[in-house]
């Protein structure tokens, strides 16, 4: 018997309520809901078997858009239903809710909590959301500085940018690169990233091989090259 945890739930009878139990495994980490058994997971069966091994796919698909896997199960000499939900990358919503399991309960997301879960599924963070209406006096004077400091010494920003105005900031477009990191891209494998420091020099040609390394290799080959 599988124990009931925070994967794992028991459901005597099926109910399309239950529904939202699947949608809060799907925005968490997966779990089971078994039905056909009661709160202490001892099988009490399940009617109409059948006809809910195709009617929950079915109603599964249609309000909330994933799918599952349904699986008939034998124990004790009764029937149940099992229910595998995997977890999904993106938000799953029932009835415009958004349901998570997390720990043995199941809660309905709202406010901060809604708004960080639909930033972390789609990999973004509270500070890369634009916020609307807010104005630039508004916004603190200091975090300007730090973005001219780094600009100017990335070579992304020229030094007379110092003393322009936060509104010059914003509308000033960036310096392109150096030609040295520009050409040095060009070169790099893919995936490779530049180094924080260029080289001061690159060598100009590759050592030469030493004249007694070349003549010992002349006189095993018997060749003129080597």
């Amino acid at each position: 018997m599988t124990p009931e945890t925070q994967n794992v739930e028991w459901k005597c009878s099926w109910r399309d309520e239950y529904l939202a139990w699947i949608c809060g495994f799907a925005n968490a980490h997966g779990g089971i809901l078994e039905i056909g058994k009661d709160d202490n997971g001892d099988i009490v069966g399940v009617r109409n078997v059948l006809s809910l091994m195709e009617d929950i796919p079915s109603r599964v698909r249609a309000l909330l858009g994933i799918v599952v896997e349904v699986n008939l199960k034998w124990e004790s000499g009764q029937e149940y239903i099992e229910i595998v939900v995997e977890p999904h990358p993106n938000p799953i919503s029932y009835r415009g809710k958004f349901h998570y399991r997390s720990g043995s309960p199941k809660q309905v997301l709202e406010g901060a909590a809604l708004t960080r879960f639909l930033l972390e599924k789609h990999g973004r963070t509270w500070d890369d959301v634009a916020l609307p209406g807010v104005k630039l006096s508004e916004l603190d004077g200091r975090v300007f500085d730090g973005f001219r400091r780094r600009g100017i010494k990335a070579v992304r920003l020229p030094p007379e940018a110092l003393d322009d105005s936060d509104e010059d900031v914003i509308e000033r477009p960036p310096m392109p690169p150096p030609a040295e990191y520009r050409v040095t891209a060009r070169r790099l494998p893919k995936g490779q990233r530049l180094p924080q420091r260029l080289p001061q020099r690159l060598p100009q040609r590759l050592p030469q091989r030493p004249p007694e390394a070349l003549n010992r290799c002349l006189r095993q080959s018997g060749s003129s090259r080597c």
